[in-house]
């Protein structure tokens, strides 16, 4: 049941900062052996977007044009493999 198919992308699960005390070690148990899944620790402090709205054309405009978000979300918390005690 945990045989990963040959074919199948690594899926990354990425364990909160505020919440690898719980997560990381249970989540890294839980898939040993599995090339397919890597649990990791998401290291970014703090917001890292400026503050209030920069509009118009030059450097510091918005320069996205869609959404870059994938919204294929393989799993959510209520989907991981153990019960919260």
């Amino acid at each position: 049941m945990n045989e990963p198919s040959q074919s199948a992308p690594t899926q990354i699960v990425v364990v909160p900062r505020p919440l690898k005390d719980f997560f990381y070690n249970r989540l890294t148990e839980r898939f040993t052996g599995r090339d397919d899944v890597k649990v990791v620790v998401d290291r970014r402090f703090g917001e890292r977007r400026r503050q209030g709205p920069v509009t118009g054309p030059g450097p510091l405009g918005e320069r996205r044009r869609k959404e870059r978000r994938d919204v294929s979300v393989a799993w959510s918390i209520n989907d991981m493999p153990f019960a919260v005690s």
